[in-house]
Formats: structure tokens, C-alpha cells, sequence
């Protein structure tokens, strides 16, 4: 399930590979700059725009008090 490959749950049998990668061996960080997953559930906040989700997806390739770049806003405007 996406579940697995987003390893909130295990994989009990077999494993996951992104890229030819076992995803167990990823940091958290390393794996987050690969892969994003917005569940449906639960809602997000109303005034929350698809471009604020989008660039959320930015937050694991900045250190903890970088701000926006103009790096992260050419893959923003990319993505969309």
C-alpha cells in the first residue's frame, strides 16, 4: 500500500525500493526529499492553497530557518 512505500507501516514481506534503493536505507531526511505523500484525511485548512501544499514539499531541502529561495520557487511554479 502507499502506506508501505511511505513507511508509516512495515513491510512484513519482500521490500520497497525506490530507484533501485531499499527505502529502509534512506535517512529521513534523504527520503522525504524524495517522496511526498498529502493524505486525503484528514482536511486541510481552507485558506490552505494547492500552492502552499506544493511548497511545503520544500521544507526537507532547506536547513530549519532558511527561508524560501528562488531555487525553491522555480520547482514550485515547475511542480504546478
Amino acid at each position: 500500500t502507499l502506506k508501505a512505500l511511505a513507511r508509516i507501516w512495515p513491510c512484513y514481506k519482500g521490500n520497497v525500493t525506490f530507484n533501485g534503493e531499499d527505502i529502509k536505507k534512506f535517512s529521513h531526511r534523504e527520503f522525504a526529499q524524495k517522496l511526498a505523500i498529502l493524505t486525503q484525511a484528514p482536511q486541510s485548512p481552507a485558506d490552505l492553497t494547492v500552492k502552499d501544499l506544493v511548497e511545503m514539499g520544500r521544507f526537507p531541502h532547506r536547513n530549519w530557518f532558511d527561508r524560501k529561495s528562488m531555487e525553491d520557487d522555480a520547482h514550485v511554479e515547475w511542480a504546478l
